[in-house]
């Protein structure tokens, strides 16, 4: 029974979409729902509605994607992949952060001008992965767009300020290097 209601319901979706119409979110979240609680679940119809743009785009899509990437992990890069269609790049930049993908989130970060994240939450992540080359790296990545900031006059110093909360990662990152130079 899942199944025909799933190839009706997709074949609904098929044909608003060759007319150029949009399907009503209800008839997407029907959709959505058929394809993930079948036995077993039909991710790769899902994934193929998604990637074709059966299903059109939008944020609600987009968390219900999120909500499903610890079952279905490729339902993560489309949600990203969907929010930075429309528009939403503060968006894909959070939910880069949210799942400890760092690089990703600095070369976002960098091509992206309008995302902000807050130093403190980047080098907090970098110290929380344990990963000496990664904190590094995303250190001077902040000191880098502090620069740029401040290059830009954006940014009254391109140094750390009290109110980025970044002085015990200035000393972890001191301790951490100015040991290496002595050994």
């Amino acid at each position: 029974e899942t199944e025909y209601l799933l190839a009706v319901a997709t074949e609904y979706l098929r044909s608003l979409a060759s007319h150029g119409l949009k399907a009503e979110p209800y008839v997407v979240d029907f959709v959505i729902s058929l394809t993930v609680n079948s036995s077993p679940p039909q991710y790769h119809t899902l994934h193929q509605l998604l990637q074709y743009h059966v299903i059109s785009d939008s944020p609600g899509v987009s968390q219900q994607l999120l909500a499903m990437s610890t079952a279905y992990p490729p339902a993560l890069q489309l949600a990203i992949d969907m929010l930075h269609r429309l528009g939403a790049h503060q968006d894909v930049a959070e939910v880069m952060l949210s799942r400890r993908m760092l690089l990703p989130v600095m070369r976002y970060i960098k091509r992206q001008s309008s995302v902000s994240i807050p130093a403190e939450r980047l080098l907090q992540a970098a110290l929380d992965s344990h990963d000496s080359i990664l904190f590094h790296t995303t250190y001077r990545f902040v000191q880098a767009m502090h620069y740029q900031l401040y290059a830009s006059h954006r940014r009254s110093s391109p140094n750390f300020l009290p109110q980025d909360s970044c002085e015990a990662f200035s000393e972890h990152f001191d301790k951490l290097y100015s040991q290496e130079a002595q050994a």
